[in-house]
């Protein structure tokens, strides 16, 4: 390598202590520091003489990249090279250049260091995005608040959670439903499904762009005010059943139809969200799925049709009804159809009995909305409607919009409580919503209870209540908010790690947040190390 300058002799392990830098730093003879300053409009890098760096090897070109600089921002370009340029592992036509980046050329690796940062890039940064908060956490990975800050336009973004951060999962798993996840929801836009703008999938993070949505879900909203009123309820699942019936003639099956993924607006906008567990149909990576399963069957066990629990990879359009019928139930009466303790009950619950009629919960209810109810629940799939479409159409003598009201921080602030009590719950493997093979067999051999077992359960239902409140039997992924982590700090999730970098920029708030979660992480890691 020439540098064409006789390169300072630092500190072997420190950047030079100077203001206004910026150079490559290549390591040579493992103990040897070389810099190159590229502090100027362009550098050019080559095996050409006439390069600022010359790199001397066959397989770098004669002008093979260039770093560019404009008083704001640090570029390299690749000039159409066989071998490429690779920054942090990936290979890039073009990039933008950020402190500590790792620049690859054939066989030359250097380390991006400068202490120029652009005022608009102030603060804690995945790619273009500007992080302002946590949102919480979803099936696969964490949900951050983020600003674009070129546009200013405001996203959620998605990013998966590494292995480390799951038990029970592997890393292929994880990563072949974040693409998943990330390739059909950018491939479906409707008024009713929160868009994915685009996703990104590399070799040092995975994250989904996504529009941000203030709203309440569902099942917030049963949890804050009990039994949503049937008018209201009612067009909540029309507008969700809309969603279900476009992504249905995309070709995917949702999965995880629940209330905690149908998002309401204060305007009274429905949109379905979440992705993680989508059926996309005949593909290669769902074979490979299927085979590292081995039988478990995918889906929310409080909300999951009875052949989806059978075979979850063989469903269609009618198990999203089923799903879809169990969470107007739950609306309406603020209970899960099959309260039982665990899901091996609560599979029985859906495959062979019936839940308990809503009229013992709710007075009122229009017959005709209760034939309805009851047809989306039944367990063989040819007793259903036909389509969502035909099921949202039902549903339309039912529904009036209203506007929700509600306090979007307030709701942040109860998604980060239990995002840490999530990470403090030891016996909770993973979470995607996945049923072991040992439990859904068990089930399997399960026969029907007999008339007088069915007739002892209903005694135990309670009367129609004459308030709002709703009794407490809330989806089993819900998170009580008394749940309070012990004061820990310690061992951060590696996404976390890697964000808080530069921590003294972030604001007040959101050190506040990352901090609980820390707390929570390092009770966990405590508990696991004893």
């Amino acid at each position: 390598m020439d540098t064409h300058e006789t390169p300072p002799t630092p500190d072997a392990h420190a950047p030079q202590e100077r203001r206004g830098y910026a150079f490559l730093v290549c390591w040579q003879g493992g103990d040897r520091r070389v810099e190159k300053n590229v502090l100027r409009s362009t550098t050019l890098i080559g095996s050409a003489e006439r390069c600022h760096l010359r790199l001397v090897s066959h397989e770098v070109d004669a002008a093979h990249a260039v770093i560019s600089y404009d008083d704001k921002e640090f570029r390299i370009w690749d000039l159409r090279t066989k071998t490429g340029v690779l920054v942090n592992g990936q290979r890039v036509a073009f990039a933008k250049l950020h402190d500590g980046d790792r620049i690859q050329i054939a066989g030359f690796e250097f380390t991006f260091r400068t202490d120029l940062i652009s005022p608009s890039r102030k603060g804690m940064f995945i790619d273009d995005y500007r992080v302002l908060g946590l949102l919480g956490t979803g099936g696969m990975g964490w949900l951050y608040r983020v600003e674009n800050f070129k546009t200013g336009e405001q996203f959620a973004l998605k990013v998966l959670t590494r292995r480390g951060d799951h038990r029970g999962l592997d890393d292929q798993e994880l990563k072949i439903r974040f693409h998943f996840e990330g390739r059909v929801g950018k491939q479906l836009t409707h008024k009713n499904l929160v868009q994915a703008m685009g996703y990104q999938h590399r070799s040092d993070i995975d994250y989904i762009v996504m529009e941000l949505v203030e709203a309440i879900t569902l099942q917030e909203l049963v949890e804050r005010d009990g039994r949503v009123p049937y008018p209201l309820a009612c067009e909540v699942i029309r507008q969700a059943a809309l969603a279900l019936e476009y992504i249905h003639s995309k070709g995917p099956i949702h999965r995880d139809v629940k209330p905690a993924n149908v998002l309401i607006e204060k305007d009274g906008t429905v949109k379905l969200c979440d992705f993680g567990l989508v059926l996309v149909g005949d593909d290669p990576l769902e074979k490979i799925l299927a085979e590292k399963l081995q039988g478990d069957c995918l889906g929310t066990a409080d909300f999951i049709s009875p052949e989806q629990s059978h075979d979850s990879d063989h469903v269609d359009s009618r198990a999203d009804l089923y799903s879809l019928g169990c969470t107007l139930y739950y609306a309406l009466c603020g209970r899960i159809p099959f309260p039982a303790k665990n899901n091996q009950d609560k599979l029985i619950g859906h495959r062979t009995l019936q839940a308990a009629a809503l009229t013992q919960f709710v007075d009122g209810l229009p017959t005709e909305l209760l034939e309805i109810i009851q047809r989306t629940m039944e367990k063989s799939p040819e007793k259903r409607f036909a389509s969502l479409s035909e099921f949202a159409a039902a549903m339309a003598d039912f529904s009036v919009r209203q506007p929700v009201e509600f306090d979007f921080a307030h709701l942040l602030k109860l998604r980060n409580r239990q995002a840490r009590a999530r990470l403090l719950d030891v016996h909770r493997e993973h979470h995607l919503e996945r049923i072991v093979p040992s439990i859904a067999q068990q089930v399997l051999q399960t026969t029907a209870p007999s008339p007088s077992e069915r007739f002892e359960a209903s005694r135990n239902v309670p009367r129609p209540l004459s308030h709002q409140a709703a009794p407490s039997h809330s989806p089993d992924d819900t998170v009580p908010s008394s749940a309070h982590p012990e004061d820990f700090v310690r061992n951060l999730p590696e996404d976390l790690r890697q964000l808080v970098q530069q921590w003294k920029q972030l604001p007040v708030d959101v050190q506040r947040e990352i901090t609980e979660l820390a707390k929570t992480a390092n009770r966990l890691f405590a508990d696991d190390q004893a």
